[in-house]
């Protein structure tokens, strides 16, 4: 999720070069914890010249912002974050630029061709990777701290404005390619159930942005057969704050990944299941990262 924000490479065109490639050739194993589409989407990739320098100030990020024409007043179909550039409940301010240098091209791209680091890699994600971004947009009922209430019609609704340009903006897309999106997500014996319209929902979103790109790249390396580990990661945490319909949310691994239930000072309370899978995790990540 830092990636597209990671500060080691946004300090300035000249240090993120030198760091990429001095990376490059250090690092031996490849982690991470899912691949989103977003970066890669071709409204992402070029970001005009005016932003392409060094912006010291918040001042002079905001004004950066403010002019990129994909984000401009003409762009937005309304006030909602929602029905900004791309349509969909997640997006990106600043991000990776292709300058034929430190990026030379599409990295999609690059990907299928072959053209990246042949090295181990350790990737995956999570049961309900869209739940943690659906509760911020503006259609049915889906809160952090009840059941959710999305009837059939906001569902479908919903499902249009989410996928209406991605990943073609501004050309909208195709109505069959809408409602195969809709016959797909919809559960049809049971399409009036307010509460699994919102997860199936979460469903399609989660799938789109971070469970389908990640799958690709990980059936990418597997066409290269490098050594590919990928998890599933189903456990949903007896501490967690979010309510039970929004599942095992995105990055809700992170807490077993850094050994958060092994501490003994944390007055949290979790379970010997919990325990038990963070030190599995953490001798999983660590034996990957040494052998």
């Amino acid at each position: 999720s830092a990636g597209p924000s990671a500060k080691w490479a946004v300090l300035n065109p000249q240090i993120a070069k030198f760091r990429s490639e001095k990376f490059l050739t250090i690092f031996t194993r490849y982690i991470t914890e899912r691949y989103n589409s977003g970066p890669t989407d071709p409204e992402y990739a070029f970001i005009p010249q005016e932003c392409q320098k060094d912006m010291i100030t918040i001042e002079d990020k905001f004004q950066c912002v403010k002019n990129y024409p994909i984000l401009s007043q003409n762009h937005f179909r309304s006030s909602w974050a929602l029905e900004s550039y791309n349509g969909g409940p997640v997006g990106y301010t600043f991000v990776p630029t292709i300058d034929a240098d430190f990026i030379p091209y599409d990295p999609e791209q690059m990907l299928i061709k072959g053209d990246f680091k042949k090295c181990p890699i350790l990737l995956g994600v999570n049961k309900d990777e869209g739940s943690y971004f659906n509760v911020y947009v503006p259609y049915g009922n889906m809160s952090i701290d009840s059941l959710p209430y999305v009837d059939y019609k906001t569902f479908k609704h919903a499902i249009k404005e989410y996928f209406r340009y991605i990943p073609t903006y501004p050309t909208e897309r195709a109505p069959m390619l809408l409602e195969s999106i809709l016959q797909t997500y919809t559960r049809w014996h049971d399409y009036n159930n307010t509460v699994q319209n919102a997860i199936q929902l979460s469903l399609a979103v989660g799938d789109y942005h971070f469970t389908c790109p990640t799958v690709f790249l990980a059936d990418i390396y597997a066409q290269e057969n490098l050594p590919l580990y990928f998890y599933h990661f189903t456990l949903r945490s007896s501490t967690s704050p979010w309510h039970e319909w929004m599942g095992v949310l995105h990055a809700d691994e992170i807490m077993f990944f850094f050994g958060e239930p092994l501490n003994i000072t944390d007055d949290l309370d979790y379970t010997l299941e919990e325990i038990i899978t963070s030190q599995k995790i953490m001798a999983y990540w660590t034996n990957f990262a040494k052998y």
